[in-house]
Order: C-alpha cells, then sequence, then structure tokens
C-alpha cells in the first residue's frame, strides 16, 4: 500500500508540475503579451507626447503672435476711444450751443414781433389817418354835385 501511496503521490505530483507548468506558460504568455502592450502603448503615449510638445510649441507661437498684435492694436483702440469721447464732447458742446443759440433767437424773434406789432399798428393808425386826410381834401378839392351821387373824378 505503501507502493500505491508512492505511486499516487508521484503522480499527484506530476499532475500538479504539469498544471504547474500549463499555468506558467500562460502566465508567461500574458506577461509577454501585457510586456508588448506596455511597449506599443509607451511607443504611442511618446509619440502623443511629441505631438503635444509640438502643438503646445505652435500654441505659444500663435499666442505670442496674438498677444503682440493685440498689443500693437491697442493704441488704435485707445485711438478710438478717445475720438469717441471727443465727438461726445463736442456733440454736447454743440448741444449747449445750439440750445443757446435758439433760445437767443427765439427772444430776439419774440421781441422783434413785439416791436414790428407795435409799429405795424402804429403805420395802420398813419395809413388810416392818411386815408381820411386824402378823402377830405378830395371833397375839399372837387365838391360833390347834390345831383349826382359820385364824386367827381380827375
Amino acid at each position: 500500500m505503501i507502493e500505491w501511496s508512492v505511486v499516487a503521490i508521484a503522480v499527484t505530483f506530476a499532475i500538479l508540475v504539469i498544471v504547474a507548468i500549463v499555468v506558467l506558460l500562460t502566465v508567461n504568455t500574458t506577461v509577454k503579451q501585457a510586456r508588448i502592450s506596455l511597449l506599443q502603448l509607451q511607443k504611442e503615449t511618446d509619440a502623443l507626447r511629441k505631438e503635444l510638445t509640438a502643438f503646445l510649441q505652435d500654441f505659444k507661437k500663435t499666442a505670442n503672435i496674438l498677444e503682440r498684435q493685440l498689443s500693437a492694436i491697442e493704441p488704435f483702440c485707445s485711438s478710438i476711444r478717445e475720438a469717441g469721447e471727443t465727438v461726445q464732447y463736442v456733440t454736447s458742446s454743440i448741444t449747449s450751443v445750439t440750445n443757446a443759440l435758439t433760445e437767443s433767437a427765439v427772444t430776439h424773434v419774440n421781441r422783434a414781433h413785439a416791436n414790428n406789432t407795435d409799429r405795424i399798428g402804429d403805420v395802420f393808425d398813419l395809413v388810416d389817418i392818411g386815408l381820411g386826410l386824402w378823402e377830405k381834401w378830395q371833397i375839399v378839392r372837387h365838391p360833390v354835385d347834390p345831383r349826382s351821387t359820385k364824386p367827381n373824378e380827375s
């Protein structure tokens, strides 16, 4: 019986060794595949790093160009802002002057209207007096014939 036990242990041990070898071969294959995957990943990561480095350098160059252009445009924008402020000031001044001139013109027109109204009234009074004198002068100069209803015309 001991012999059978030894044979059973030997067979079990042989099976265990075979299983261990199969497991180790499988693990070795898996490790090789993982190593290949890691190497490929490392290559891709290096390529990506190079691309990102190139992209970042291009981005820096573009940002520097943009910054220089914005710096160059800034005085122009300031000039436009100052021109706008100047236009606003001139517009405000023109509005003030226009309002003052309008008030002055209205005052002068109202005063002239009042003065001319008085003068026109005086002129009409003088014209009325003149016409009345003219009629009387015509009557005195050419007396009216009682038989005729019309005055003599010369």
